[in-house]
C-alpha cells in the first residue's frame, strides 16, 4: 500500500511539472507572438539536442540566427524567450534529480527491508556508492521497480520535447507572419514609404459587410488594388455622415480599390450596438481593434484616410472629404495622385496654452488676442498703447491697474495721461462692495490690496480691424470682471476755473512752449488752459472736487505758480494777479459710474 501511495505520488509531482513546463512555454510562444511580426526573416533553428537518462546531458548545441531585418524589439524578446527556455530546462533538471534521489532511497529501504537488514545494516546500506547499489538491485525485483522510474523520465521528455517543437513551430518565419506587431517598436509609415511586409501579413480581424460573425484578413489579400483605410470611430459624427459616399465608392471601383473602415479604439459589438442598421446594409468590411494599425499611420483627428497605391507605397495621407470619385480616377489613371495632406502634430500637448505649447511654435500664427492676469510683482503700473504709421490701433497693454484704472482708460479715448478720469473724484461706485474698487485709506494695507485687486490687461487687435478697440475693450472688461462702466452725467460739486474782470490775454505764440520748475515756483510758457488745470487738481487734491473750465474755447497762457500752496484761498490770491479765480459750484457734468454686473436669471 504504502508502495502505492509513493507511486501515485511521484506520478502527482512528475504530472504538475509537467504542466508548468507546458504553461511555461506557451508564455514564450504568447510573447513571441506579441512581439516577433516585425522580424522579416528571423528565425531560431534549435539543431540538436541530445539526451541522456543518467546525468544533467540535456545540451543545446548550436543555435543559429538568419536575420536581414529586424527590429529594436526583436532582440529583447529573443533574449526574453531564452531566458523562459533556461527556465524550462532548470524546471526538468530538478525534476529528474528529486525523482532519481526519490527512486534511490526507495530501493535502499526496500532492500533493507526484503533482506531482514537490521538498523545498522540498513545504514550500511544508504551508505554504498550509487555505482555499487545499482550492481546490487539490478536483479530481480529491483529491474521491475526500475520500470515506474524510467516511465516517468521518459513520459517527462516527450512532454518537454514536444513543447520546444511548438515553439520553435511558431517561431517560423510563416508563423511570424501572423504574430501582432509590438506597439512600442512601430516605427510610423510617411508618403512614399512602403509599406513592410510584416504589416501586409498581420492578421486583422473584420466584420464582413452583411454578416454576423468575424473573420481575419490580411492586407496582403488586396495586394495590387488601391487600399483606403478610412479610420473612424462611432462618436465621429463626421465619419458616419461620411458612410454613405465610402460605400458608393467601394462598389463603384470594387475591382481597382479596396476600401476598410478601420476602428482601432472600439470592440465589434460596441460597433454593431450602435450602427446595427448601417452595417447591415454597407458593403465596406471593418476592421476593429488593430492598435498597430494606429501606431504605424498615427494621427490625432479623424476621418483620418491612408491611401496605399497598387505599388505597396503610401501615396497619400488626407481628410475624408479628399477621398470622392474625381480623386480615385486621377491615381487609377496617373498611377499618381496630389491630395492636402493632412497634418496631426502627435506631440500636441492640448493642456498648455497655444502660445506657449511646443516652446512657442504657434505664435506666427497668432492675429489678435485678449488676456486678463492677477497682479504681477515687480512691473510697474504702466499703460502703453501702440498704433501703426496710419494712426490705428495695434496693441493695448496695463500693467498692475486696479479695476477702476481700467475702467477709466476704457471712457477716456484708450489713454491713461492727460485722461480726466483717472481721478478717484470722477468715479461713482454704485456696487455693493466697493472696497474692492478703490484704496483703502489706510496706506499700511495698499500691498496686500493691490496683490488682490490688481489686475494686467492686453489686447492685441486683427491687422484688418478698423475700429478704435474701445468696443474690443469693453468686452474683455464685462466678461472677465463683474461690473460694467460708463460716462453719466451727473450733478456734482466741482471747482470752476473762470477769468474775471482783470484778465489779461497773455498768449505768446511766437515763445516755445514750455513748462520750468525752480525751486518750488512752476512757471508755464505757452501752454494751455488744460495743462493748468491738471496743475491744480494735483495741488487741490485734498479736497476732492473735480475742476472744470468755464471757457468755452481754450487758449494758451504764461503764468507762474508756487507749487506749495494747497489752500483754494491762497491758490485764488496767486490767480487773481492773471485774471482767473476757481469757485465752488455745482455742476452736471460727465462722471464714470461704475455698477454691479446684473445677473442674467
Amino acid at each position: 500500500m504504502k508502495a502505492f501511495l509513493r507511486l501515485m505520488g511521484g506520478v502527482c509531482v512528475v504530472w504538475k511539472l509537467s504542466v508548468q513546463a507546458l504553461s511555461e512555454t506557451y508564455k514564450i510562444v504568447s510573447t513571441a507572438r506579441k512581439r516577433s511580426l516585425t522580424m522579416d526573416d528571423e528565425r531560431l533553428v534549435i539543431n540538436t539536442f541530445r539526451f541522456s537518462m543518467s546525468g544533467f546531458p540535456l545540451r543545446l548545441l548550436h543555435i543559429q540566427k538568419n536575420t536581414e531585418k529586424t527590429t529594436c524589439n526583436s532582440r529583447v524578446t529573443r533574449k526574453q524567450g531564452l531566458r523562459r527556455f533556461k527556465s524550462i530546462f532548470w524546471w526538468f533538471f530538478t525534476t529528474k534529480i528529486f525523482i532519481k534521489k526519490w527512486w534511490e532511497l526507495s530501493r535502499r529501504r526496500s532492500f533493507s527491508s526484503q533482506n531482514g537488514a537490521d538498523g545498522n545494516e540498513a545504514m550500511m546500506w544508504r551508505r554504498l556508492p550509487r555505482r555499487k547499489l545499482l550492481a546490487v538491485t539490478h536483479s530481480g525485483k529491483a529491474l521491475r521497480a526500475l520500470k515506474p522510474y524510467s516511465l516517468y523520465l521518459i513520459t517527462l521528455k516527450i512532454l518537454f520535447c514536444v513543447c520546444l517543437a511548438h515553439a520553435r513551430q511558431s517561431s517560423s518565419p510563416e508563423a511570424a507572419h501572423g504574430v501582432a506587431l509590438s506597439t512600442d517598436s512601430v516605427k510610423p509609415i510617411q508618403i512614399g514609404d512602403t509599406v513592410p511586409e510584416t504589416l501586409w501579413h498581420m492578421p486583422l480581424q473584420m466584420v464582413k459587410a452583411g454578416q454576423e460573425g468575424s473573420t481575419t484578413v490580411k492586407l496582403n489579400n488586396y495586394r495590387g488594388k488601391l487600399i483606403i483605410l478610412d479610420f473612424w470611430a462611432t462618436w465621429c459624427t463626421v465619419c458616419l455622415a461620411s458612410f454613405p459616399k465610402i460605400d458608393s465608392l467601394q462598389q463603384r471601383f470594387s475591382n481597382e480599390v479596396k476600401i476598410l473602415l478601420v476602428n482601432a479604439s472600439e470592440s465589434a459589438d460596441r460597433v454593431r450596438a450602435r450602427l446595427p442598421l448601417k452595417r447591415r446594409t454597407m458593403t465596406v468590411d471593418m476592421v476593429y481593434e488593430k492598435e498597430v494599425l494606429r501606431r504605424s499611420f498615427p494621427f490625432r483627428s479623424i476621418p483620418h484616410h491612408i491611401w496605399i497605391g497598387s505599388d505597396g507605397k503610401v501615396v497619400a495621407i488626407t481628410s475624408g472629404n479628399n477621398t470622392d470619385t474625381r480623386s480615385i480616377r486621377s491615381y487609377l489613371n496617373e498611377q499618381k495622385i496630389a491630395l492636402p495632406t493632412k497634418v496631426d502634430l502627435q506631440d500636441f500637448d492640448p493642456k498648455t496654452p497655444l502660445w506657449l505649447e511646443g516652446n512657442g511654435r504657434h505664435l506666427d500664427k497668432l492675429t489678435g488676442y485678449a488676456y486678463v492676469m492677477r497682479y504681477i510683482p515687480g512691473i510697474p503700473n504702466s499703460f502703453q498703447k501702440e498704433v501703426d504709421s496710419l494712426g490705428r490701433l495695434r496693441s493695448i497693454r496695463t500693467g498692475n491697474r486696479s479695476i477702476a484704472d481700467l475702467y477709466s482708460i476704457l471712457v477716456g479715448g484708450l489713454e491713461w495721461y492727460n485722461n480726466p478720469f483717472n481721478q478717484a473724484n470722477r468715479i461713482i461706485l454704485e456696487t455693493k462692495k466697493p472696497a474692492a474698487l478703490q484704496l483703502p485709506k489706510d496706506k499700511a494695507r495698499w500691498d496686500d490690496w493691490k496683490r488682490e485687486h490688481y489686475y494686467v490687461y492686453e489686447m492685441s487687435v486683427p491687422e484688418n480691424y478698423q475700429g478704435d478697440g474701445a468696443d474690443l475693450m469693453r468686452q474683455d472688461l464685462e466678461r472677465y470682471f463683474p461690473y460694467t462702466g460708463k460716462l453719466e452725467d451727473r450733478s456734482v460739486p466741482c471747482l470752476v476755473l473762470s477769468t474775471n474782470k482783470r484778465h489779461n490775454d497773455s498768449r505768446t505764440k511766437a515763445e516755445k512752449p514750455r513748462v520750468l520748475k525752480q525751486g518750488s515756483s512752476l512757471a508755464l510758457i505757452n501752454q494751455p488752459l488744460e495743462v493748468l488745470i491738471r496743475i491744480l487738481q494735483k495741488q487741490l487734491k485734498a479736497l476732492n472736487l473735480p475742476i472744470m473750465s468755464e471757457q468755452t474755447r481754450s487758449f494758451n497762457l504764461n503764468l507762474t505758480l508756487n507749487m506749495e500752496t494747497t489752500s483754494l484761498n491762497q491758490l485764488n490770491r496767486e490767480l487773481a494777479a492773471y485774471g482767473l479765480v476757481l469757485k465752488k459750484q455745482k455742476r452736471k457734468i460727465p462722471m464714470l459710474v461704475i455698477r454691479d454686473k446684473e445677473v442674467k436669471q
